[in-house]
């Protein structure tokens, strides 16, 4: 007989859909960003990090039927290497790693907003933040649907962990053209 209070319960995997849409969103980023990437087979192969030498960069999102958030976890020296000011010869400061680390998910999740905005699924989102270190939980809910995607690149690892709550009942139905449009992806506004 199996012990309920040790069995831990694996949060329920992205929609299919969803899950494209982040894929899709996360190779683009790195792609615009001039950044080389292989997407790791399994979440077994997501190394360890220094914790003092790692930034975690999280945002927030809600809509009428979708709510979650998107974290991105990797070494300073990755946001360091990739900061737009290397482009310009202009030094990477500290701060800047910060503010960089913040523009990476918005970034990303705004490619994300713009794939689901074909399936009629607009969110808002949160002012990003950043911390120093690598202790990450996710909340334990039955209704939380995760996905940790790591990646390896030429500027180093990255896992991105994607947690989504949807309405009972909200679907991915592709819908016509609003002429809306998404907003354009890849302008870097720094925070």
């Amino acid at each position: 007989m199996t012990d309920k209070s040790q069995t831990k319960l694996q949060p329920p995997r992205l929609h299919p859909i969803f899950e494209q849409c982040c894929k899709e969103s996360f190779q683009e980023f790195f792609s615009d960003s001039g950044i080389r990437s292989v997407a790791l087979e399994t979440e077994n192969s997501i190394e360890q990090f220094d914790e003092l030498q790692s930034l975690v960069a999280f945002v927030g999102f809600t809509g009428e039927n979708i709510k979650g958030s998107l974290t991105f976890l990797s070494q300073r020296t990755f946001f360091t290497t990739t900061h737009p000011n290397i482009q310009m010869q202009v030094p990477v400061e500290p701060q800047d790693e910060l503010d960089w680390a913040r523009e990476v998910v918005n970034q990303i999740l705004g490619r994300v907003k713009n794939k689901l905005l074909a399936f009629n699924l607009p969110f808002s989102v949160s002012t990003p933040s950043v911390v120093i270190g690598h202790q990450l939980e996710n909340p334990e809910s039955l209704n939380l649907q995760n996905r940790l995607f790591g990646f390896q690149t030429n500027r180093g690892n990255v896992v991105i962990n994607f947690s989504v709550v949807m309405a009972e009942g909200a679907q991915f139905n592709r819908v016509a053209d609003s002429g809306m449009g998404p907003q354009k992806e890849g302008k870097a506004i720094l925070f």
